[in-house]
């Protein structure tokens, strides 16, 4: 290759041929936003793996002061939250996240004696429903994803 088709191939760098510069930053600014949107998702999901290891220390603490759990009985605690996260994990796979999450809080009610409703279920199912009715529709979470 010449010094001239080098140069040439240079000053095109980036561009195919039959496609505009405006076609390049199209194509270059949509690879950024999806980066940003991959890593806005990964760090998200890192941040509500922290909250959840989190609250669990939080759960341990509290039954060692509210109910003398020593480390005996935390270990079983934990062994046994695993247990149900597994059947729970397994019974989305089988019917659905919907499902599993709706025997999941039923159990926890029939447990506790409290009614339990999923925090802002009411606020996305309404706004879900306002951006449809004017016709814009966004993405959401799989409601059958556990």
């Amino acid at each position: 290759m010449s010094n001239r088709q080098q140069r040439r191939a240079a000053k095109h760098k980036g561009k195919r041929s039959g496609e505009t510069y405006a076609d390049v930053l199209a194509r270059k600014k949509m690879i950024q936003e999806e980066v940003a949107k991959s890593v806005r998702d990964t760090s998200i999901s890192i941040e509500a793996d922290i909250k959840t290891q989190r609250f669990l220390w939080m759960a341990v603490v509290a039954l060692n002061e509210a109910f003398g759990f020593g480390g005996e009985r935390a270990k079983r605690f934990m062994l046994a939250l695993e247990e149900v996260a597994n059947e729970c994990q397994q019974m989305a796979e089988e019917n659905g996240g919907t499902y599993a999450r709706a025997k999941l809080m039923e159990r926890a009610s029939q447990i506790t004696g409290v009614v339990i409703t999923p925090v802002y279920e009411d606020a996305i199912r309404q706004a879900r429903e306002e951006n449809e009715a004017n016709g814009v529709f966004f993405p959401a979470g799989d409601p059958e994803k556990w």
